[in-house]
C-alpha cells in the first residue's frame, strides 16, 4: 500500500507536468514551421531552424513573422497581440524591428534575420516558463526540509517499534506488522508531492492563459497582491475593436454602411472586421468595391458602384482637416462627415 501511494502520487505530479509541457508546446507551436528565405535572388523555402542571422526572408501577407529581424523592404501592419496583448496591429517600415510569431496583416515585407533559436523573443519566454516550472518556491524548500526529517522520524519510530515488540516477546511478524503502519502513518509522503504539483498547475494554467511567471517565488508571492496596477492595452479589454458609435452628417446611415463595409470586405484588419460586424448587424446593404487599395497605416480605398469611397485616418487626407476617421461616397471628390468612433470594446 505504501509503494502503491507514493506512485499514485507520482503520476498524479508527472500528470501536472505534462499539462504544464502541454502548454510549452504550444508556445513553440506559434512559431512557423517554414520560412521562405531570398538566397542568390531566388525564393527558398527551408526550415525555420535553419534560418541564420543575416538571411533575408520574404513575409507575406497573413503569414507569420519566422523569426526576430529588422524590416529592409516594405511596410506593412504587423498583429503583435500574442506578445503585446495590443489589439490593433503595429505599422512597420524599413528600419523596424519585428518579433518572431507575429502575424503580418496587409502587406509584403523583406525581413532580415538578427536573432534565431534560442535568441528570440518566443524562445525566451518559452525559456521563462521553463525555469519557473523548475524553481523553488520558498514553501517548498522548507516542505522538502521538513519531508526530509519526517521521513527520519518515521524510519526511527518504525526501528524502535520493531525493537520494542520484538523486546517484549510479541512473534515477528507481528513486531514487523506494527512497524510498518508507523512507517506508514508517519511517512509525508503528501508534503513532498502536494507544493511541486501546485507549482506545476500553477505555472501551466499561467502559460495557457497568457500570464508568465517568472520563478516559483513570484508565483507563491502572488497570493499576498492587494493592489494590481495595469499598463498594456488588452489586459483589461477583449483585445478586439468594435464600432461604439455612428455619427453621419446630411447622409444614410445605411447607405453610409454599405460604402464603407464594401471597402473593408476586401481588407483584414481588426478595424475593417470590426466596421464589417457593425455593417451587417445594423442590416447594411451588401455591394461589391473593385480597385481596392490600402495604405498601410493610413487607410484604403476603393471604387462602389462607381463613386469613390475612402476610409481612413487624418494621414490618410492630405490637406483636410477631417476628423480623425473619414469616408467620401461623391465621384466629384471627398464629401466627409463625423466619422464611426471605434475604440477597444471594455
Amino acid at each position: 500500500m505504501l509503494t502503491t501511494f507514493v506512485l499514485l502520487g507520482h503520476w498524479v505530479e508527472m500528470r501536472a507536468r505534462g499539462g504544464a509541457n502541454d502548454a510549452i508546446r504550444t508556445l513553440l507551436e506559434l512559431a512557423p514551421p517554414r520560412a521562405v528565405v531570398i538566397r542568390d535572388g531566388r525564393e527558398v523555402e527551408v526550415p525555420t531552424s535553419e534560418v541564420i542571422p543575416g538571411d533575408v526572408l520574404l513575409v507575406r501577407p497573413g503569414a507569420k513573422v519566422p523569426t526576430d529581424g529588422t524590416v529592409i523592404q516594405g511596410e506593412s501592419e504587423i498583429d503583435e497581440s500574442m506578445v503585446t496583448g495590443e489589439s490593433l496591429p503595429v505599422t512597420k517600415t524599413v528600419g523596424s524591428p519585428v518579433i518572431g510569431a507575429t502575424v503580418n496583416t496587409v502587406g509584403a515585407l523583406r525581413v532580415r534575420a538578427t536573432r534565431v533559436g534560442s535568441d528570440t523573443a518566443l524562445a525566451q519566454i518559452v525559456a521563462l516558463v521553463q525555469q519557473a516550472q523548475n524553481s523553488k518556491a520558498p514553501g517548498q524548500r522548507l516542505a522538502d526540509r521538513a519531508a526530509f526529517w519526517l521521513v527520519l522520524v518515521a524510519l526511527i519510530g518504525g526501528t524502535a517499534t520493531l525493537l520494542a515488540w520484538l523486546l517484549a516477546g510479541a512473534p515477528p511478524a507481528t513486531a514487523v506488522l506494527f512497524a510498518i503502519t508507523v512507517v506508514v502513518i508517519t511517512c509525508p509522503d503528501a508534503l513532498g508531492l502536494a507544493t511541486p504539483t501546485a507549482i506545476m498547475v500553477g505555472t501551466g494554467l499561467g502559460a495557457r492563459r497568457g500570464v508568465l511567471f517568472k520563478n516559483a517565488t513570484a508565483l507563491e508571492s502572488a497570493a499576498g497582491i492587494d493592489v494590481v496596477v495595469m499598463d498594456k492595452t488588452g489586459t483589461l479589454t477583449l483585445g478586439e475593436p468594435e464600432v461604439t458609435d455612428l455619427v453621419v452628417d446630411g447622409i444614410d446611415e445605411l447607405e453610409l454602411l454599405g460604402a464603407v463595409a464594401a471597402v473593408e470586405r476586401e481588407s483584414e484588419h481588426p478595424l475593417a472586421r470590426a466596421i464589417r460586424r457593425y455593417a451587417a448587424d445594423r442590416g447594411a446593404p451588401e455591394r461589391a468595391a473593385a480597385g481596392f487599395r490600402s495604405t498601410p497605416g493610413h487607410g484604403a480605398g476603393a471604387i462602389v458602384e462607381g463613386r469613390r469611397v475612402l476610409v481612413g485616418n487624418r494621414r490618410f487626407w492630405p490637406g483636410h482637416s477631417a476628423p480623425a476617421a473619414t469616408s467620401s461616397l461623391t465621384p466629384d471628390g471627398p464629401r466627409s462627415w463625423s466619422p464611426s468612433m471605434i475604440a477597444p470594446s471594455p
